[in-house]
């Protein structure tokens, strides 16, 4: 079974104590997915990565809202529980905080994981009669992204380092018809980078018409 070809991990040669901060997180990026025959037929059928934990400990910061919804609640039990809803006729100000808290958690609980599986997600491309897939590789080096993998059918590069990003790792599969399929996601224990899986499809899409 082939698996793309990836030069993500640190080179033999290169020694960390003379590496800038920025060759350091270049050359420490370790979750560039080696894909298999089996994940590029999934991905094709599914348009996203297969589920996987240990991608999944990487968005440790969904404990956080989880926290914030578990609390909110446990205060609501315990005001229902004790009486301590009302005080003197009065809603008790517990009350309010309570919902809010509640209201904030869930919010930020659906955002988080609404993320987690955008970035999950594939796109389709359409690519003009005049373009290849073999020809990708000259058209991502002309907006400076560095490949990171390539194979016959899968080409994966790495973004530039931003005040916001680290980088992000844009895997990039030929489909079928001459489509191609793109999915951007965050380097190291980056949770997400917001809207940057846009800014990437975009900016690829641009530079391939």
């Amino acid at each position: 079974m082939q698996n793309v070809t990836s030069n993500a991990r640190r080179p033999h040669h290169l020694d960390s104590a003379t590496l800038t901060f920025k060759e350091k997180i270049i050359a420490d990026r370790q979750l560039t997915k080696m894909i298999t025959n089996e994940e590029k037929e999934y991905i094709k059928t599914n348009l996203k990565w297969k589920f996987n934990w240990a991608d999944f400990t990487r968005y440790f910061i969904i404990v956080g809202p989880i926290g914030i919804t578990f609390i909110a609640f446990s205060m609501f039990y315990g005001g229902f529980k004790f009486g301590h809803i009302y005080n003197n006729n009065f809603i008790n100000p517990f009350f309010f905080t309570a919902s809010c808290g509640l209201l904030l958690g869930l919010f930020f609980t659906y955002f988080t994981i609404r993320r987690i599986e955008t970035e999950r997600k594939f796109q389709t491309m359409q690519l003009s009669n005049n373009i290849s897939f073999a020809d990708i590789a000259d058209k991502i080096q002309a907006i400076k992204w560095t490949i990171i993998g390539k194979g016959k059918d899968v080409i994966q590069v790495s973004t530039k380092i931003s005040l916001f990003s680290w980088g992000e790792c844009v895997t990039i599969v030929k489909g079928s018809d001459n489509h191609i399929l793109i999915n951007s996601q965050p380097f190291g224990r980056q949770p997400f980078t917001l809207n940057r899986d846009k800014v990437n499809f975009k900016k690829l899409k641009d530079a391939l018409t």
